[in-house]
């Protein structure tokens, strides 16, 4: 009866070591050289700061070592069992440690710091691992509760960001892109001059308003931010570019402000000319000539490479753009707009500030852009602030505080400004400025600054082109096909 007890208790463990019993991934030997290493020689914090953080040590003793190490060298001191035996006792951590004694015995273990990188990344990729599996088991249980929104648990940005920014660059093999992404457009520029219909290079994108594109060249990664206060034509702007972009590329479009149904009738009005007013009218009055270009107009909507989303969370957006990429290669992506843009509670109790929030979306935009290697076009209003200025009351850079650190984040800004809405009927040459609609680049990371002008047609949800006016000694480049 013992016998069968004791066998009953075995199976039990042995169960139990199987489901639950697995020890986390880590490197404890490891751990100690990397530690033993920085306290024998100086120069050797240098070489994992950029890699390590106290979090990234399994054994807690350790992080907290390590975490002392990162204080006394922030504070220019030199770092050896002294240093931070002292630093240890004054934040009451050296015994939790093991004392001194521990310190001394870590440097036992290794004689250089000869191949501290290597091993400092091996202990990353454990933390990583780490990390997976509590982020899984989180997942595993959040997923069983109904209460749980899906889009939540789609978002691993903090973890997949981080692991990116620790991967090592070789700058041989970034050269070699450089090389072969300008090979690329002198080719098909050279093809396209012997031979009208050769296709488009793939990896190139474009907004497809001429005077704009002989100022950016084929869209980076990054965020292009478009702003203005209402009235200045920023949803024209942007139906605009879903009919001109939407034909050739596969584009997302996040529709925070309208819904998908005003969206695509705006996008109907664009493509046939046909009046906004023709939706408000009483039906009794439409004829059948009408109808039939509503008919046309959403045939031709039917054949735009278009992706909506309307939520307006940011994890629900980033979760959906990825999806956008991988599925469908989508190439370019819309957003109206900015402060309409929200973040879950448990996030937003991080932060103080609206500007902050904003802030954070910005950040999340900008890391998601680089990460999927794909142009995000993001609207923005401006304040009040401008139309308090005399002159010509063109909006400028200064206009965007308050609306977060948009000027860091963005790879360029543009406004959009209409004098005619402010009342200023003639420009600074005399010209008339009725019907017409100015988008400033105000900031451009690796380019000139202009201005353009289009002709603008609210009424049909469109802009035609118009020119480009020099600001900064611009040319136009021999690459870009316009």
């Amino acid at each position: 009866m013992r016998d069968q007890d004791k066998n009953r208790r075995r199976s039990s463990l042995d169960l139990n070591t199987m489901v639950y019993g697995k020890v986390p991934p880590q490197a404890k030997d490891l751990e100690d050289a990397v530690l033993g290493g920085i306290l024998l020689v100086r120069e050797a914090m240098t070489k994992v700061n950029d890699i390590l953080k106290p979090e990234c040590f399994y054994v807690e003793a350790h992080q907290r070592i390590y975490k002392a190490m990162v204080s006394v060298f922030y504070k220019s001191r030199q770092i050896d069992t002294l240093t931070i035996a002292e630093e240890l006792r004054k934040n009451e951590e050296l015994e939790m440690i093991g004392g001194s004694y521990y310190l001394t015995k870590l440097t036992n273990t290794v004689v250089s710091d000869a191949h501290i990188e290597s091993h400092s990344r091996i202990i990353y990729e454990k933390y990583i691992q780490r990390e997976l599996i509590r982020i899984a088991g989180n997942i595993i249980g959040d997923a069983y509760e109904d209460s749980t929104d899906v889009f939540d648990l789609l978002d691993l940005r903090d973890i997949s960001t981080e692991v990116q920014s620790k991967k090592n660059v070789n700058v041989a093999s970034v050269s070699i892109e450089v090389i072969s992404s300008i090979h690329n457009k002198v080719h098909y520029a050279r093809k396209k001059q012997e031979d009208p219909t050769t296709p488009d290079d793939p990896n190139e994108i474009f907004t497809l308003f001429p005077e704009w594109d002989r100022i950016n060249g084929s869209l980076f990664p990054g965020l292009f931010i478009v702003a203005g206060r209402p009235g200045m034509g920023k949803g024209v702007v942007m139906t605009e570019l879903i009919c001109r972009m939407g034909m050739k590329y596969p584009v997302g479009v996040v529709n925070g402000e309208m819904t998908n149904k005003q969206l695509l009738i705006r996008i109907g009005c664009n493509l046939q000319k046909i009046d906004n007013e023709l939706w408000k009218k009483d039906p009794t009055t439409v004829s059948d000539e009408e109808l039939k270009m509503v008919y046309a107009a959403m045939q031709e909507a039917q054949c735009l490479q278009l992706h909506i989303e309307d939520s307006t969370y940011i994890h629900k957006i980033t979760a959906k753009i990825r999806m956008w990429v991988q599925k469908y290669g989508v190439k370019a992506v819309l957003i109206d707009f900015l402060t309409l843009i929200r973040i879950p509670d448990e996030i937003a109790k991080r932060f103080f500030s609206e500007v902050q929030k904003l802030n954070y979306v910005m950040e999340v935009l900008r890391e998601l852009s680089k990460e999927l290697n794909v142009p995000i076009i993001l609207f923005a209003q401006l304040n009040r602030e401008l139309y308090k200025r005399g002159g010509n009351k063109e909006p400028n850079l200064s206009d965007l505080k308050g609306s977060g650190n948009i000027e860091e984040f963005a790879y360029q800004i543009s406004f959009l400004h209409r004098p005619e809405y402010t009342d200023i009927m003639e420009d600074d040459l005399g010209y008339s400025t009725k019907g017409l609609i100015y988008q400033i680049i105000a900031k451009h990371r690796d380019g000139v600054l202009g201005r353009i002008k289009y002709k603008f047609s609210p009424q049909f949800s469109k802009i035609d082109n118009w020119d480009f006016q020099e600001v900064v000694g611009w040319k136009p480049s021999p690459l870009v096909g316009f």
